[in-house]
């Protein structure tokens, strides 16, 4: 797309004012397209998924605005939309060949939406004399009420409306007829799947200034056709492979944000875990200059309980000398005692004796005792 895109700019001789791209997806085209020049992109998607893959993907202008939002036909703000397994088929009209033409997409059901009306879409896009401003629709099947009430000649704003639904409606045929458009003249083989409509009178080189080339022109256009549906059908397949990967990677994409996370939250976990590691150490150093503080009262006080073990043991010397001197005295007062005692006895036993003998005398001979007087 972006190099047809390119070709038309250089063959007309114009620039790019404004690009509208409905149903972006996840943005491999439209990061394409945001590389080249242009005034103003707006990107629209529906999808939150497929919207957050886009947002990661493509690149950051400042004249680039994304909308993860439903377009929908004009003055709607509410609408019934069909949801497919693969966000990026989902629309407001139920595809129901899609559905037996891909085995993989199945219709989830059917949901109400709210979302912006395309006359709001409309608005941001201005007419710039010179300039080109190109329509993108990948909506799938595309609604021709999308277009309803629209004021007349509106979609003259646009010169180029691109869409990647090539089985377009009649009715969709219509009402781009009605606002002069006609399909282009200017084909290429990079664009699978998608018809281009052209703007009459659009350009400085419109369909009568090579009216003289149309007929070959039809018949290269007829076989290019040919060719690029043969392709499209190898492409289907290829875009289903990718819808896959692209699934798997957005899938991957998330786990390595989760990844980024936890590094994040390790990393803050690391700095708190070296700061109280750092802490530590200088509690270690305060905490081993306080016991070598320690350590040097301990060894003085244990000098001091030496020196007083030392003259303790001496004075226990000295009192055990003392002692055996004092036992030896209290040997010799206990020897001396026994024999005071054995006397006094001997002396209690001649005293019971003689006082035995005196009352016996007493008794019997009292007149001895007289004359004793």
């Amino acid at each position: 797309m972006k190099t047809y895109i390119e070709k038309f700019l250089k063959y007309t001789e114009q620039k790019l004012a404004s690009v509208v791209y409905l149903g972006a997806g996840s943005g491999g085209e439209a990061c394409d397209l945001a590389e080249l020049e242009f005034d103003c992109f707006f990107v629209y998607e529906s999808s939150e998924k497929l919207f957050n893959a886009l947002e990661r993907r493509i690149r950051k202008k400042s004249n680039v605005y994304l909308f993860n939002d439903w377009v929908l036909p004009s003055e709607q703000k509410i609408a019934k939309a069909f949801i497919y397994n693969n966000p990026r088929y989902n629309g407001l009209i139920e595809n129901k060949n899609l559905v037996d033409s891909k085995s993989n997409v199945r219709l989830i059901g059917e949901e109400e939406v709210h979302g912006i009306p395309f006359q709001e879409v409309m608005e941001k896009v201005s007419y710039k004399q010179g300039k080109v401003n190109i329509l993108i629709s990948s909506l799938g099947n595309l609604d021709p009420s999308l277009f309803a009430s629209l004021s007349k000649n509106a979609l003259q704003k646009f010169d180029l409306i691109l869409s990647t639904n090539l089985e377009t409606s009649s009715d969709y045929t219509k009402v781009l007829e009605e606002n002069c458009f006609s399909e282009s003249l200017f084909f290429d083989t990079s664009l699978h799947g998608i018809t281009v409509f052209q703007r009459i009178n659009g350009w400085v080189r419109t369909k009568n200034s090579y009216s003289k080339q149309w007929q070959k022109l039809s018949s290269e256009l007829k076989a290019i056709r040919t060719e690029n549906l043969a392709l499209t059908k190898h492409v289907n397949g290829v875009e289903e492979e990718l819808g896959t990967l692209s699934a798997v990677r957005d899938n991957l994409l998330g786990e390595l944000d989760e990844l980024k996370m936890l590094v994040s939250q390790l990393e803050k976990d690391n700095s708190e875990a070296q700061e109280h590691i750092e802490k530590q150490a200088q509690d270690c150093i305060s905490d081993k200059n306080w016991l070598e503080n320690e350590l040097n009262i301990a060894k003085q006080t244990s000098e001091a309980n030496t020196n007083a073990l030392r003259l303790a043991n001496k004075l226990n010397l000295k009192l055990k000398a003392d002692l055996e001197f004092q036992y030896e005295s209290y040997e010799k007062i206990k020897t001396s005692e026994a024999e005071l005692t054995r006397l006094v006895c001997e002396l209690y036993t001649k005293l019971s004796d003689a006082s035995q003998l005196y009352d016996k005398v007493k008794n019997n001979e009292p007149e001895v005792l007289r004359n004793q007087k």
